[in-house]
C-alpha cells in the first residue's frame, strides 16, 4: 500500500511534472500571440503616426516652398514696379524738360520756358511761305520771321534746309536799313542748305518782332508737300545783357508748300530753212549742230516729269511741225496722236524714223496742224499728246495741256 501509494504519488508527480511545461508553453504561446497582436497594433499606430508626421512635414515643406516662391515673386514684382516707376518718372521728366527747351514733343508755352535757369528761351524763328500751293515753274517766296516775346536782340543765325530736287534757290533779300550786310553767309544749292548770319545795324530801333529776310525759290518739280526747315541746334538768337550774350531761341517753325504739276507746259519750236524737209536722224543732228543727242545744257528739250519723255520741236514755212521724242520707257512707240483739247480735232501724224542710242529710244514724226486753231499768232494752245507704247498709253502732259510756240 505504501509502495503503491508512493508509486502513485510518484506517477502523479511525474504526470504533473509533464503537464506543467505544457501549460507553460500554452501560456507562453497565448502570451506571445497577445504580445504579437499588441506589437502589431503599436507598430501600426507608430506607422500611422510616422506617416502623419511625414505628411505634415511634407505639407510644411510644400507650404514653405510656396511661401518662398510667393516671396520671390512678390519681390520681383516689387522690383519691377520700382524700376518701372523710376523709369516712368525719368521718361516723364525728360519729356517735360525737352518740351520746355524745344517745345517738343509737347508745346508747354513761353511762360513755362521762363522757369528754366538763366535767360528764358522765348524767341521763335519761323519760315512762312507767301502761298502754300504753287505750280512747277512758279516762284516761291518765303519770309524768315522772328518773334522774341518783347526781348531785345541784335544777332541772328538761321540754318535753313530744303529739297534741291524740288526747289532751286534764286535770291535772298535783307532790309539794309535794319541790318548790316550778312556775315559769312553760306549757300549750298546742291545740298539744299542756307546759312544766314545777320546783325542789327547800330542806331536802328530795337528788334523784337519782324521779318529778317525774304528768300526766293523756283519750284522745279511737283511735290505733295515739301518742307523748308530750320535747324534748331545750329540756329541762334542772341541777347546782350551786361556785356554777355545769351541764346534765347526756344522754337523753330518750318514752312511747307504743295507744288502741283504745271497745268500748261510750253514747248518752243525752232524754225527750219528747208521747206518740206522730212526730219530724220541726220536732220535732227544737223539741227542740233551735230551735238550728240540728248542736247547739252542750254538745249531746247522739254522734259515732262514722271512720264519718261522729253520733246524737241521744229517747224517750217510749209506749215508742218516736226517732233522728236526722247523715250526713256524702254518700250517701242507704236503710235502717237496730237489732239486739240478744246475741239477734239486730231492732227495727221507721219512717222519718219526711229532709232536707239544705248537705253534711249528716239521717235521722229511730222504733223500737219491744219485743223488746229491759233489762239495767238504763232501759238497753238490746249494740245495734248497720246503716246501708244507696247503695254500702255501715256498722256503728255499727264495733267493740263501744251502750248506750242513757233519761234524765229
Amino acid at each position: 500500500m505504501g509502495l503503491s501509494f508512493l508509486n502513485f504519488g510518484t506517477g502523479w508527480g511525474k504526470q504533473k511534472a509533464k503537464s506543467i511545461p505544457r501549460r507553460a508553453q500554452n501560456i507562453r504561446k497565448t502570451t506571445q500571440e497577445e504580445l504579437d497582436s499588441e506589437i502589431q497594433q503599436v507598430a501600426d499606430i507608430a506607422e500611422e503616426e510616422a506617416q502623419d508626421v511625414i505628411n505634415q512635414v511634407t505639407q510644411e515643406q510644400q507650404q514653405m516652398q510656396q511661401m518662398q516662391l510667393q516671396a520671390q515673386t512678390q519681390t520681383r514684382s516689387q522690383q519691377f514696379l520700382r524700376y518701372a516707376t523710376v523709369g516712368g518718372w525719368g521718361v516723364a521728366m525728360a519729356v517735360f524738360f525737352t518740351s520746355m527747351v524745344f517745345n517738343t514733343p509737347f508745346s508747354l508755352g513761353k511762360a513755362v520756358l521762363s522757369l528754366l535757369p538763366g535767360e528764358p528761351h522765348v524767341a521763335v524763328l519761323s519760315l512762312q511761305p507767301q502761298q502754300d500751293r504753287m505750280f512747277v515753274g512758279d516762284t516761291v517766296e518765303v519770309d524768315l520771321k522772328l518773334a522774341t516775346n518783347k526781348e531785345e536782340v541784335n544777332y541772328f543765325k538761321a540754318v535753313i534746309n530744303y529739297d534741291p530736287q524740288v526747289l532751286r534757290f534764286k535770291k535772298m533779300e535783307i532790309d539794309r536799313t535794319k541790318f548790316d550786310d550778312p556775315e559769312k553767309n553760306k549757300i549750298d544749292p546742291q545740298k539744299g542748305r542756307i546759312e544766314l548770319i545777320v546783325k542789327r545795324k547800330e542806331g536802328s530801333s530795337a528788334f523784337k518782332k519782324d521779318t529778317i529776310a525774304k528768300i526766293y525759290f523756283e519750284a522745279i518739280a511737283d511735290s505733295p508737300e515739301t518742307q523748308i526747315a530750320l535747324s534748331q541746334k545750329e540756329s541762334l538768337v542772341l541777347k546782350d545783357k551786361k556785356g554777355k550774350k545769351y541764346n534765347i531761341l526756344g522754337k523753330v517753325v518750318a514752312g511747307k508748300v504743295k507744288i502741283h504739276p504745271k497745268l500748261v507746259q510750253e514747248i518752243k519750236c525752232q524754225k527750219l530753212d528747208i521747206v518740206g524737209s522730212r526730219m530724220n536722224k541726220a536732220e535732227w543732228e544737223r539741227l542740233t549742230k551735230s551735238a550728240p543727242i540728248p542736247l547739252k545744257d542750254g538745249g531746247k528739250w522739254l522734259s515732262i516729269p514722271q512720264s519718261g519723255f522729253s520733246l524737241l520741236c521744229a517747224y517750217s514755212d510749209d506749215g508742218y511741225l516736226y517732233f522728236l521724242f526722247d523715250n526713256m520707257n524702254k518700250q517701242k512707240i507704236n503710235n502717237v496722236q496730237f489732239i486739240h483739247n478744246t475741239t477734239g480735232s486730231k492732227a495727221k501724224v507721219e512717222k519718219t524714223e526711229e532709232w536707239s542710242e544705248g537705253d534711249r529710244l528716239f521717235y521722229s514724226a511730222i504733223i500737219k496742224p491744219d485743223k488746229w486753231i491759233k489762239e495767238k499768232p504763232g501759238v497753238y494752245k490746249g494740245i495734248i499728246i497720246n503716246v501708244d507704247l507696247s503695254s500702255k498709253t501715256i498722256r503728255l502732259p499727264e495733267k493740263g495741256s501744251l502750248e506750242i510756240f513757233l519761234t524765229d
